[in-house]
């Protein structure tokens, strides 16, 4: 239960960092704060189950940066083999 009360609080940070950014940089503000709060989610996670939050907070920050880039990495080519332009 807790677990989908905060994964639920935490969705919002995307859409608030698309709220509060300029348009230029939406996509640079939303990747940020998305893994700052996935970053301070790995460290209260650790904490509250009695681990070392600094590592548990580099872990995810990580894990999350990476997912992150492959994701963006497919899109960029699912969009080049659809043949849409790249940005």
């Amino acid at each position: 239960m807790i677990s989908a009360v905060s994964c639920s609080l935490f969705a919002v940070v995307p859409l608030v960092a698309f709220l509060i950014a300029p348009a230029p940089l939406r996509v640079f503000f939303i990747a940020a704060l998305s893994l700052a709060s996935l970053t301070c989610l790995g460290a209260l996670g650790a904490r509250l189950g009695g681990a070392p939050a600094g590592r548990a907070a580099i872990r995810v920050g990580l894990g999350g940066a990476m997912a992150m880039a492959v994701t963006a990495a497919v899109g960029h080519m699912i969009g080049r083999a659809l043949g849409e332009r790249s940005r």
